[in-house]
């Protein structure tokens, strides 16, 4: 089988780009937990950056596993702090 690649490029600061990646993998769906739209993004085999807002507070960070849908987990694990912490959960 014949992957197709695209020239994707990830930065988490301008001009600090990552490698490219699959077209199949670059290609992501924003989900939602509780009403808060999140984001995982490949970084490299094995980490995921990912992100966050809740009003107009931007969270985001790294986290290293195998699996996008155990990234995805860790991230709903911090939007749920987030919101107890302001009382609205």
């Amino acid at each position: 089988m014949r992957r197709s690649y695209v020239a994707v490029y990830f930065a988490d600061e301008p001009g600090n780009e990552f490698h490219c990646l699959p077209a199949r993998r670059a290609i992501d769906k924003a989900m939602q937990h509780r009403g808060v739209e999140f984001r995982v993004l490949p970084i490299e085999r094995g980490r995921w950056k990912w992100e966050f807002r809740i009003g107009d507070k931007v969270k985001t960070g790294k986290t290293e596993t195998m699996f996008k849908e155990m990234a995805a987990r860790r991230v709903r694990q911090l939007i749920n702090r987030e919101l107890r912490k302001r009382g609205s959960l």
